[in-house]
């Protein structure tokens, strides 16, 4: 089975087909932010004391990774909401989980509203994609 994916990549593999997963996924994490933090805030004061990536100069808010977090299982794994994981609502800083409504939130417009490492809310805690510096 080996040998036919092989075979596969090497006669199709173009970066539209098959896609290499990002060199930096490897260094990835889901880090959960404070109540009105933005992910900048949060993927710096990681870094400064993540011991497991110690050999990474730093850590900092990786937009491109953020396919990795804006999933219900994923927002659902580090925190606990009550009223479930809504896929419902947009917004440049999800996801998150809105503790007003101890709700998760994941971005259901993400092409539309991309995520941006400096958006923030006052009633949220970010899920944010923290990932060793490019």
């Amino acid at each position: 089975m080996d040998t036919f994916f092989s075979d596969v990549r090497r006669r199709y593999s173009t970066p539209d087909i098959i896609p290499s997963p990002p060199e930096a996924a490897e260094k990835f994490q889901g880090t959960v932010g404070l109540r009105g933090e933005d992910c900048n805030q949060v993927c710096g004061r990681e870094g400064l004391r993540e011991l497991s990536l110690a050999d990474v100069e730093g850590l900092t808010c990786r937009s491109d990774l953020v396919k990795h977090v804006n999933l219900c299982k994923a927002v659902e794994d580090v925190f606990t909401c009550s009223q479930g994981c809504s896929n419902s609502f947009y917004g440049q800083d999800l996801p998150a989980m809105d503790v007003t409504r101890d709700q998760c939130l994941v971005n259901a417009k993400l092409a539309e509203f991309p995520f941006d490492c400096v958006a923030k809310h006052e009633n949220t805690r970010r899920l944010c994609p923290c990932g060793r510096k490019l």
